[in-house]
């Protein structure tokens, strides 16, 4: 089983958003089954294994993995904001 763990950044953020519930439920998932369908686990990086999870509708987590452990490196919202017309 992989270990995975976050940076003092990550941690910060989770607390400031107060997504600690869910994203404690989608990192047990990541741990188990890093391709159950609730993650959306993507892959943005291949060089530097640079990837992320879903944590809800609004925020993902990023994700280094090195070697089987992986680190959350930061937790942002990935919705892109519309330019007000």
């Amino acid at each position: 089983m992989p270990k995975v763990e976050e940076l003092p950044r990550a941690k910060k953020q989770i607390k400031k958003l107060r997504l600690q519930e869910k994203y404690d439920k989608q990192k047990s998932f990541f741990i188990t089954n890093p391709s159950h369908p609730s993650l959306d686990f993507c892959m943005w990086d291949h060089k530097q294994r640079l990837s992320s999870f879903k944590v809800d509708k609004q925020y993902r987590a990023m994700v280094v993995k090195k070697g089987d452990n992986y680190t959350i490196i930061s937790v942002k919202d990935f919705h892109r904001k519309q330019p007000k017309k």
